[in-house]
């Protein structure tokens, strides 16, 4: 009968009594208990075929206990027959069944139902991308945020939160990263608008404004004399219910009489426009332009802005004459406007009307032999100023 053994580090077991010295395959009677992987040279391996490891170099055929060497990189619990499971309240979970003592990265199915983050040594935290996990026992687990998770409420619009109210409440949560925690909400300008989404959820993004007086909003003016929630759903904008307001008074307007018959109620009365004279002889070939006001009553003229480039009556607006400004509060060049189109020196004043027997010179000498001279009648300027 041949027996089995391994004379130290050897790679594989020989025959120690028939056959002695032949090499033969080992049993786990020649192997014993299952060593480390990486002690005595066993460089163990695993089979792919059933999720064992073995030594691949000393005591080849050998099953041994695997180590950080043996298994690589971890990998995910779900993958490869592993069947990734937390051996207690530990850390880490390692697969039970292929790759077997193996650290493997934990899942849904590894972690079942989310628990508490302050459970059972969990210490949740945040992850990069704002997933509340387990920090210390249970490692990468989702867990349900605590306030001990969640720390001091911040800003709901910072880093992904996307916080949003709890139906009819005072209370914002985070819905993007951190999902849970309270979260402190943002008064937005009247340029945003809210949503009451299917679940009666108000975002703080605001889309379409709702009445201040639903859902316990109890809207009211803020300190920038927006209209805004003052409870529920707290600095969203609102639109403020309409209330019922009586007809407002009217009055009969009392029509003014014909232009034609308002004798001037000022005296002396002028006229403003623009006063043009043409040389006849060669020293002054061209016309020179001025913008003028006529004294009717007097003949006395004042004028100012001469140029060669002539002026309309649009010009007068905001020009002095002698010594008033003319204000213009419509077009000069509008026949027949009534009193108020322009106002000057205390005066109301009107524009030119063929119909009323108004000329189209104010002022009209005609010429002397040495030059013509003229003002447009564009403004009469005769009634004293309300």
């Amino acid at each position: 009968m041949a027996v089995l053994a391994f004379s130290g580090s050897q790679t594989y077991p020989q025959c120690t009594n028939f056959f002695k010295g032949c090499h033969y395959t080992a049993t786990s009677n020649t192997c014993g208990a299952k060593q480390s992987c990486g002690l005595n040279g066993c460089g163990g391996v695993f089979n792919l075929d059933n999720g064992k490891a073995y030594c691949s170099q000393n005591f080849i055929g050998c099953e041994c206990q695997s180590n950080p060497g043996t298994c690589g990189q971890p990998q995910s619990c779900d993958k490869n027959n592993c069947a990734g499971a937390f051996q207690g309240n530990t850390p880490t979970p390692v697969c039970t069944d292929f790759f077997q003592g193996c650290q493997c990265v934990a899942t849904s199915n590894t972690c079942g139902a989310k628990q508490s983050c302050d459970l059972n040594g969990c210490a949740g935290g945040y992850d990069s991308s704002g997933v509340a996990r387990c920090q210390g026992k249970f490692q990468g687990c989702a867990c349900n945020p605590t306030s001990n998770t969640c720390g001091t409420a911040q800003n709901c619009d910072l880093n992904g939160c996307k916080g949003s109210f709890d139906s009819n409440s005072n209370t914002a949560r985070c819905r993007g990263n951190f999902t849970g925690c309270v979260c402190k909400p943002v008064p937005v300008s009247r340029s945003l608008n809210f949503i009451i989404n299917s679940s009666s959820r108000t975002d703080i993004h605001l889309r379409h404004q709702k009445s201040c007086s639903i859902n316990g909003c109890n809207g009211g003016f803020d300190s920038s004399g927006n209209i805004v929630c003052k409870g529920n759903f707290y600095g969203c904008p609102c639109i403020p219910d309409p209330i019922w307001l009586p007809a407002p008074t009217t009055f009969p307007n009392d029509p003014d009489p014909p232009a034609s018959t308002l004798p001037p109620l000022v005296q002396p009365w002028y006229c403003l426009g623009v006063q043009e004279q043409d040389y006849s002889n060669a020293e002054h070939d061209t016309p020179s332009y001025w913008l003028a006001a006529r004294n009717r009553n007097t003949g006395h003229t004042d004028n100012g802005y001469g140029t060669g480039t002539g002026y309309s009556a649009r010009d007068l607006c905001r020009k002095t004459l002698g010594g008033a400004t003319v204000i213009r509060n419509g077009d000069p060049m509008t026949q027949c406007s009534g009193y108020g189109i322009a106002l000057w020196n205390s005066r109301s004043c009107r524009t030119h009307c063929a119909s009323l027997g108004d000329k189209e010179k104010c002022f009209e000498p005609g010429t002397d032999g040495i030059q013509y001279n003229s003002i447009s009648a564009d403004l009469i300027c005769d009634r004293a100023l309300p």
